[in-house]
């Protein structure tokens, strides 16, 4: 991202104390954090960044788009862009909260729905399933190759069905935790895990080159060759502080994750 852009517009942008106060209140962060990433926007996470996007129209820079899309947008989107990188032997680069939903049993797409969507999860399921299906099916056929860092912590959750993951029966959870180990041997799975907090959540597909962000109902899709590089760049720096750093460490820790 153009660090100069960004801060030159908050300097012209967030010029008095109210303005500060009404960016603070936007990004949800204290007035005295405001001011820290106004002179220093380096320090500011993409959550951040985003909802000052949307609120303000921060240009975050060219080729970069932003806007609401719901979970069904979402998941087109995606399958469009898994359908492009598989047919031209691709690749794409993803860092998982807690795991690959490519893998995701029918069951518990739909427990999970419920648990996320409550009363809409009976409109969006028919879509959903289908939609998932598709993606499934390119993973299985192994004509890309799929880099993937998970969330150590969000992984060791379902494990132990905790959080989001409680409503799930133990013989189903167990049953995905086989598939996962399954489809792990693949040459064409690249997985780790990672165990700290700070991990965030993004996608990068290598070609047609564009980098995914999805954080609550607001879609950024980056395409300017720059920006699709910077988060390569960002997950191969994940990547090298990962947990496990071969595919015998991955399984190991799929199979007894700490609690």
């Amino acid at each position: 991202m153009d660090l100069t852009v960004i801060k030159d517009f908050l300097k012209a942008r967030l010029s008095t104390r109210e303005a500060m106060e009404e960016a603070a209140a936007v990004a949800g962060i204290s007035l005295a954090t405001a001011y820290r990433y106004k002179s220093n926007p380096e320090a500011m996470s993409l959550g951040v960044l985003t909802r000052l996007s949307e609120h303000f129209g921060l240009p975050l820079a060219n080729g970069a788009a932003w806007g609401r899309m719901d979970v069904l947008g979402s998941e087109r989107r995606r399958l469009s862009l898994e359908t492009t990188i598989s047919a031209q032997a691709g690749a794409r680069f993803m860092i998982m909260a807690p795991y690959t939903v490519n893998d995701e049993l029918a069951d518990i797409t739909r427990e999970l729905l419920r648990a996320d969507y409550g009363t809409r999860a009976a409109q969006l399921e028919g879509e959903i399933l289908s939609i998932r299906g598709k993606r499934a099916e390119l993973y299985r056929s192994e004509t890309y190759d799929s880099w993937e860092i998970w969330n150590g912590l969000g992984y060791a959750d379902f494990f132990h069905g905790r959080g989001r993951f409680a409503a799930i029966p133990e013989d189903l959870r167990r049953a995905q935790i086989d598939v996962f180990l399954t489809s792990s041997a693949s040459p064409k799975r690249h997985r780790y895990f990672y165990t700290a907090p700070d991990l965030p959540t993004f996608g990068c597909y290598s070609d047609p080159g564009v980098a995914l962000v999805r954080i609550e109902d607001i879609h950024l899709e980056f395409q300017a060759p720059t920006l699709v590089s910077s988060f390569e760049d960002t997950f191969n720096e994940l990547l090298n502080r990962c947990e496990t750093k071969t595919r015998d460490d991955f399984v190991d820790f799929a199979k007894t994750p700490p609690h």
